[in-house]
């Protein structure tokens, strides 16, 4: 088969640097055939990647969690989820002295350092994609090879050095004949005036970190930028990229915080919305239950008194027909009086007596008595309505409650206070407390942080133990004496206690017993300010009144408690 060649001459002037006439064109049909050939491998590989492969999914799917930018050089963890090898290390590294090692997506924590495998079909993908988007970036900037004879070929990259654009067939001669260090390629560029210097035009190699500019060979040698700290665009790049590289992998790692933060701050808001949505439902069933009771109570009341008027009624009518039977026989009386002597009768007949006003006050008498005593009802529905109160104080209050905590300060050494400042415990052993002027020194006694001096305020006590106190104290109860520091022995404190089943009530030192109940494990205490009310409460699957001082109060008040031996109490 013969060949169709073309020469041309050795000498000509217009070779450029990468060893090719500029001028020439015409080149061999082979080279035209593999030309033509390579294109259409081309045009086909495209096709086929865009028919096959999704970019943009496989750019979702090929996102690593920490950077969210393409993995390179995925690694995977023992969890099987993959990240960026550099990625990963630097959010184990930013933990600091911790040495927690965990998986940043599903939180499983590992005992030591994992090893990083790499993922090789991972790694693969993810170089064929890198390569599609280099192509079709490309194909975006609308460069042509400088050499291909029709001048359709998208350039795939750009010399620097011979400021020459290659299609990737004639890449391939460039980078074989000259030195790829010399001649750096760079993504297509259609022009080359931004990177020459505007004074020498000179290209710009080297980046001036006193000026903080591009400059050319001249510029530091000679020029305006002669004797400042210089140095190479590769090195001065490397260092930006790593300072803004080591900047986002912060912000990474900060957002990281935020985001545990945040499902921290979201999984406690579900515990208080469950918690305050059970107390709701609570409340309002027992109000209800509480209505139900009440209209009953009411109606009961208002059947007892209408039976009782109802019985009078009968009892008159009976009266009123024994009376009717005697004046009948009166009547008969009288008529067989007249028969047999009139004499007789006429001194028998009382005629001073008024028969008919008599008749009509014995009517009166009787018919007086047959009313509703509603002033009696009334107080019975005012009294029921002001117990029943006490639930719809009870609902706004959860709605407008404020979180209760024990102050350490106010604490008995034998009392250990918990870290979130919601329960308190007895020890054996005294705890290493500072000392306090405002400490319990006698009784194992703790008041809360939280005082009120307005207002009305409801909080639950759950107890678990032998013996307990619950109740409310002025600031100025006594610390230091023996029996004025006990709450309920005084003037200023008021409280209910619980000893083996029995609860008392306590205050001036007057005692009260109140109920007998095992093991009571909620207790409810709600204040009222302004109507100087206390009130306790037995919380079960209904609300049992156990007792409420009434007093005016003169001094802000702080919720009190003592726990006894073997017992603890929790503020909910």
């Amino acid at each position: 088969m013969l060949v169709a060649t073309a020469t041309h001459s050795s000498s000509c002037g217009k070779r450029d640097r990468g060893g090719f006439c500029r001028a020439y064109t015409g080149v061999s049909p082979i080279c035209v055939g593999y030309t033509t050939l390579y294109a259409e491998r081309r045009k086909k590989s495209t096709a086929s990647w865009g028919a096959n492969m999704e970019p943009k999914c496989l750019e979702e799917e090929l996102t690593c969690a920490i950077c969210l930018g393409l993995y390179r050089e995925p690694v995977v963890l023992p969890c099987q989820h993959t990240f960026c090898r550099r990625c990963i290390r630097d959010y184990w590294a930013n933990k600091g002295h911790l040495e927690i090692y965990d998986c940043p997506q599903c939180r499983s924590s590992f005992p030591r350092q994992p090893s990083l495998e790499k993922n090789f079909t991972l790694c693969n993908i993810v170089e064929k994609l890198w390569a599609h988007k280099s192509h079709r970036t490309a194909l975006l900037t609308g460069v042509t090879c400088d050499f291909c004879a029709d001048g359709s070929s998208q350039a795939s990259k750009t010399c620097l050095k011979c400021e020459t654009s290659f299609c990737a067939f004639h890449l391939q001669a460039h980078l074989t004949k000259l030195n790829p260090r010399e001649h750096r390629l760079v993504d297509p560029l259609t022009t080359f005036s931004n990177r020459k210097c505007a004074e020498h035009g000179k290209a710009l190699e080297f980046y001036c970190r006193e000026d903080q500019c591009c400059v050319c060979v001249s510029c530091s040698v000679l020029g305006c930028h002669r004797n400042h700290a210089v140095a190479s665009l590769e090195e001065a790049a490397s260092e930006a990229l790593k300072d803004e590289i080591a900047g986002l992998h912060k912000e990474l790692f900060s957002f990281s915080i935020m985001k545990l933060d945040l499902k921290k701050a979201e999984a406690e808001f579900k515990v208080y919305v469950d918690s305050l949505t059970k107390l709701t439902s609570q409340n309002f069933r027992e109000l209800q239950k509480r209505l139900q009771e009440d209209e009953q109570y009411m109606l009961r009341e208002i059947t007892s008194k209408r039976n009782s008027v109802l019985a009078r009624v009968k009892e008159q009518c009976k009266q009123i027909d024994r009376a009717a039977e005697n004046k009948k026989l009166r009547e008969s009386n009288i008529q067989d009086m007249m028969n047999r002597d009139p004499f007789s009768l006429i001194q028998s007949t009382d005629h001073s007596i008024n028969w008919d006003t008599k008749t009509k006050d014995f009517l009166e008498a009787h018919i007086a008595d047959l009313s509703l005593d509603k002033e009696e009802v009334l107080k019975i529905v005012k009294d029921r309505l002001d117990e029943t109160q006490i639930y719809h104080s009870a609902i706004w209050n959860i709605m407008n409650s404020r979180s209760l905590n024990f102050d350490v300060n106010s604490a008995h050494p034998n009392l250990i206070i918990s870290e979130d400042g919601k329960t308190v415990s007895w020890s054996d052993s005294r705890q290493p407390y500072l000392p306090h002027e405002e400490r319990f020194n006698f009784d194992s006694q703790v008041l809360c942080s939280n005082v009120f001096s307005s207002g009305t305020h409801s909080w639950d006590v759950w107890v678990n133990g032998e013996s307990f106190k619950l109740g409310i104290a002025y600031c100025s109860l006594d610390r230091k004496k023996l029996l004025p520091s006990f709450l309920g022995h005084n003037s200023v404190s008021w409280c209910i206690s619980y000893i083996k089943g029995d609860i008392k009530a306590w205050h001036q030192n007057i005692c009260t017993n109140v109920a007998q109940i095992n093991d009571p494990t909620c207790i409810r205490v709600q204040l009222d300010y302004e109507s100087g009310t206390v009130s306790f409460f037995y919380l079960t699957d209904t609300l049992i009144h156990l007792y409420t001082f009434k007093t005016t109060f003169s001094e802000p008040v702080y919720p009190a408690f003592k726990c006894g031996n073997n017992t603890s109490i929790k503020l909910s």
